[in-house]
């Protein structure tokens, strides 16, 4: 038989249970009056910075120029590259499910 060591703490709540529950009632007490100063950001902010040119204008000559502007930019040696990327939004418009004998 393994026997443990005895703990202190465990046995005063054993003893004392009204302590035990006056410090749980307490917790709940606390946990919920701090429940509207909780953090309630589900997703951080952050910054992109956004070029939107007129609706038909050609993006590869936008992109070109874009490039060119930022490569005269003299940036710190340390400094991250910026990227430039094109951004495209599609919609689904159907879905197509095959079956068949296989």
């Amino acid at each position: 038989m393994v026997r443990f060591k005895e703990s202190n703490f465990l046995k005063f709540f054993v003893e004392h249970r009204t302590s035990a529950n006056i410090i749980m009632l307490l917790m709940i007490i606390i946990g919920l009056l701090s429940i509207g100063k909780l953090n309630k950001q589900f997703f951080p902010d952050f910054d992109v910075e956004v070029v939107a040119f007129q609706y038909g204008y050609d993006m590869q000559k936008g992109r070109t120029d874009i490039e060119t502007a930022v490569s005269r930019i003299n940036f710190p040696e340390k400094s991250k590259k910026p990227k430039i990327i094109v951004g495209e939004f599609f919609d689904t418009v159907t879905r197509i499910v095959l079956s068949g004998e296989v």
